[in-house]
């Protein structure tokens, strides 16, 4: 789909290392299982950083500014955080930990409204932060 494939172009545009390939490739496998379809409903908006809304009414065509990395930042782990099964706990720093069993279901949310949004976000931000390495986004 259309969708996809302008998300591809913009998010290879990025060459930020294995991991960041192998997320790509994960997500690309979210959305072959779920036929490349692109419901309307996705992924929760609570604590969303603003630079989604930005993005999501010019179509996802453009990459939104974002003048405070740090604020971006911190606006999306909140969200990340405000995405995760309840099962799954956080950390003192607000970070999911690696810890807990159960459903990954809330999180599998295929098309232009689902998952890609995390990796959008993830790609922005690392676009800003540039050669500066920053454990925040690792």
């Amino acid at each position: 789909p259309s969708w996809l494939q302008k998300a591809l172009a913009e998010i290879r545009k990025g060459s930020f290392g294995a991991a960041w390939d192998a997320l790509v490739e994960k997500w690309l496998s979210l959305e072959a299982k779920y036929g490349f379809s692109s419901p309307r409903t996705g992924l929760d908006t609570i604590n969303r950083p603003e630079q989604y809304s930005w993005w999501i009414q010019r179509g996802r065509e453009y990459t939104p500014d974002i003048d405070d990395i740090n604020k971006f930042a911190s606006g999306w782990w909140s969200w990340w955080c405000a995405l995760q099964p309840e099962w799954r706990p956080t950390s003192p720093s607000n970070r999911p930990l690696m810890t807990g069993e159960g459903s990954w279901e809330v999180l599998m949310k295929p098309g232009r409204n689902g998952f890609l949004s995390v990796v959008m976000g993830l790609y922005w931000w690392k676009q800003k932060l540039g050669d500066d390495n920053s454990a925040d986004w690792d």
